[in-house]
């Protein structure tokens, strides 16, 4: 009797495409349709000299992400948490807008800048010695504990009449500002090192709290001036600097390797784009492109 020749099994290709790259969901599998869509967070440890959007730009150019936004500005000055949201995600930002922020910071005694950070320029300086002790900061640190008032920085992106307060101050033109209530849930003085005229602080504050403020006003309380000299995000909502990637290290990584790093958005829901910025501002208006 004559057999047929027993040929090897082969799995049949999906009809419509070519076969799949190693490591890649297959057709039907989760996340394949994901991968054609990518939604999600990406937390990002932010370096200094780089503006919110300048992150943006070269994760979104990296990775071939069409839709990419972040949920709370930092300063080029400062470091740390800068959370990215990419495709759907980005309709989702109020959710982490609204979300509580710790920072860590140092803060110059005896003068005062334009901007309230190391940034300015001095418009005020105390010659001498200040003569400020813990417990003297201790004590004024203490009247801006809870729900205080702020009077938004010139140069911010806060609006007045529909352009941001930071095109106002570069033309040397300031306007009016209406102060706001925001909440500073936790401030503690880490170290003063009356030499240098420095101290570091930790902070837990509210959407809209502007750090650089904060400090100025301290200064103002103390009557030497202060300004904001370091600053670091070490905490936004649910995500620390455990969570976070450096962007060096995350540009390296391939399409694929970064995709499979988006993480759900806690708690969410639907919000406005990016809304109000917290922080200083930008040339470029408020990303998702």
């Amino acid at each position: 009797m004559n057999r047929r020749p027993i040929r090897p099994f082969r799995p049949a290709r999906p009809s419509g495409g070519p076969p799949r790259s190693p490591g890649s969901p297959p057709s039907g599998a989760p996340g394949a349709e994901r991968a054609l869509d990518p939604s999600g967070l990406l937390v990002v440890d932010k370096p200094a000299g780089l503006t919110s959007h300048d992150v943006v730009d070269r994760v979104r150019a990296a990775f071939d992400w069409k839709k990419v936004g972040h949920a709370g500005t930092l300063d080029p000055l400062a470091t740390g948490i800068l959370v990215l949201l990419v495709g759907k995600a980005t309709k989702s930002q109020a959710t982490l807008l609204n979300k509580d922020k710790e920072y860590r910071g140092t803060l110059k005694l005896g003068a005062a800048t334009t901007t309230h950070d190391a940034e300015g320029e001095v418009v005020r300086r105390v010659e001498g010695p200040l003569g400020i002790t813990s417990a003297r900061l201790e004590e004024a640190m203490g009247a801006f504990r809870g729900e205080i008032r702020q009077l938004p920085p010139m140069v911010s992106a806060v609006k007045h009449k529909g352009k941001p307060l930071y095109k106002y101050a570069r033309k040397g033109v300031e306007v009016p500002r209406e102060e706001r209530a925001v909440t500073v849930h936790r401030l503690d003085l880490l170290e003063l090192r009356e030499a240098e005229g420095e101290a570091d602080i930790l902070c837990v504050v509210s959407k809209g709290t502007y750090v650089r403020t904060l400090v100025h006003d301290l200064g103002e309380r103390l009557g030497c001036g202060a300004y904001l000299l370091r600053l670091r995000r070490t905490r936004l909502g649910p995500f620390g600097e455990e969570d976070a990637r450096p962007l060096d290290g995350l540009l390296k990584l391939g399409r694929e390797e970064a995709f499979y790093l988006l993480r759900p958005v806690p708690g969410e829901g639907e919000g406005e784009g990016v809304g109000e910025r917290e922080g200083r501002g930008e040339e470029r208006p408020p990303t998702p492109a």
